[in-house]
């Protein structure tokens, strides 16, 4: 699924998310878990890969693992930036933002990124 750079394409991608929740009969907690680290992907997509370029798009997509594995794909057209610097919580709590990768970390079974940057991939047991 390809959207524009927008936030309130972030409806569209939790939609998809839902379909996937039902169609694989997904947890509740483990829905959540999802639907928060998507959320978080999908922001640092548009806000820092993407730089809010509402020409420029995010890609949302998922595959099926045969070991009960789900696994969600966000991907901007950003440059891409070091994520093997990036983590952890804010140095300052009152900080807005910056929370986006401990959220990931906290609730995906597994998070990766590709060389460059610019796509994550979240992992989690069906």
């Amino acid at each position: 699924m390809n959207v524009s750079s927008r936030v309130e394409n972030l409806s569209l991608i939790n939609q998809k998310l839902e379909q996937l929740r039902e169609e694989f009969k997904i947890s509740k907690i483990t829905y959540e878990k999802m639907l928060s680290s998507v959320n978080e992907a999908f922001m640092n997509a548009v806000d820092h890969g993407n730089k809010g370029d509402i020409s420029k798009i995010v890609t949302f997509d998922h595959r099926i693992l045969a070991e009960g594995k789900i696994v969600l794909t966000i991907s901007d057209e950003g440059n891409g930036f070091n994520w093997k610097h990036a983590g952890g919580l804010p140095k300052d709590p009152e900080q807005e933002g910056g929370r986006g990768l401990f959220i990931i970390e906290h609730f995906s079974e597994k998070y990766c990124f590709n060389k460059k940057g610019n796509r994550i991939e979240l992992h989690f047991t069906l």
